[in-house]
């Protein structure tokens, strides 16, 4: 009998724009890419319907995280704040 063991794939979350911004704006937090890894995007536990792409462009405020799944092996990464601050009443 021969016994497999695979490792745990890495689930990292990583943006180019700042995470607070103003309502009307937005920031892509990107996943570690690698093959044959899939993806699940959620906002605190929820899971957030079709984002199972690499990357996830979040418009509202939340703590975000991503499932990261490899060979029916999955890691989660830590969560990411996105903060959506309201616009000033002119």
């Amino acid at each position: 009998t021969t016994v497999t063991v695979n490792a745990l794939p890495t689930a990292t979350i990583t943006t180019t724009t700042p995470t607070t911004f103003c309502q009307g704006g937005s920031v892509v937090l990107s996943a570690n890419t690698g093959t044959g890894l899939t993806y699940q995007w959620r906002n605190g536990t929820t899971n957030i319907a079709s984002a199972t792409n690499a990357t996830y462009t979040a418009n509202s405020s939340g703590n975000y995280n991503v499932v990261v799944t490899s060979v029916n092996c999955s890691a989660t990464s830590t969560s990411t704040t996105v903060t959506v601050n309201a616009l000033p009443t002119a």
